[in-house]
């Protein structure tokens, strides 16, 4: 009943589309319920059997673009994204409809998405956190993806979404720090430390989220 329509940001895309002379309709570049890829190497990774890819470089963005349907009286988010509901309400209005309404009308609204293919947790809903860190009374080697700064003691890897707390920079890095972290050998589990949910926060914690999902 609705069509999703993108226009990327990104020169070779654009000269693909131009040399098609037809709009192209084509699945992201990952597997079902994967990490979301953010480079070449990311889709070489995820999908060998491949015979070309198209490198663009790494992405801009990091995350996936933000899908709105509009309804009579404005607009409704489907998935959250780099754009804003602050920056779409400079331009249309919202509607005071929730997208509850228009159930699984979008892509990325399963509960469980973008998941690395080793357990990752998010440690503000963590109920048993030290559970997570023995195994036969050994520490077990873990990853903690840091935000504010924090560097738990207890975890053999620290990675930084951002060493300054930027959101934007955050959301960039994110799917880029899952994929190391799920190629590392020694990483045995993962656990984020959440983002403020404002403005790419959102979109940001709605991706941790559905990542640990399947885990939690």
């Amino acid at each position: 009943a609705t069509v999703g329509i993108r226009v990327p940001d990104n020169e070779i895309a654009l000269e693909l589309i131009r040399l098609s002379g037809c709009p192209i309709s084509a699945p992201s570049a990952n597997k079902f319920g994967r990490i979301s890829p953010t480079s070449a190497k990311h889709v070489r990774k995820q999908l060998p059997q491949v015979d070309c890819i198209l490198d663009g470089g790494t992405t801009k963005v990091g995350i996936e673009s933000t899908v709105i349907t509009l309804d009579q009286d404005g607009f409704v988010i489907l998935r959250e994204g780099f754009i804003t509901s602050e920056d779409l309400e400079s331009v249309i209005p919202k509607s005071k409809n929730s997208s509850t309404k228009y159930a699984l009308s979008s892509p990325g609204l399963m509960k469980s998405h973008y998941s690395p293919q080793k357990p990752i947790f998010i440690e503000s809903e963590l109920t048993q956190k030290g559970a997570l860190f023995l195994k036969n009374n050994k520490l077990i080697n873990g990853a903690y993806i840091s935000f504010s700064g924090k560097t738990p003691p207890e975890f053999s890897k620290i990675e930084y979404l951002s060493r300054s707390s930027d959101l934007k920079e955050a959301a960039v890095n994110l799917f880029g720090i899952l994929h190391r972290l799920e190629e590392s050998p020694e990483i045995e589990f993962i656990v984020s430390e959440s983002v403020p949910e404002q403005g790419i926060g959102l979109a940001i914690m709605d991706r941790l989220r559905k990542a640990a999902y399947r885990y939690s």
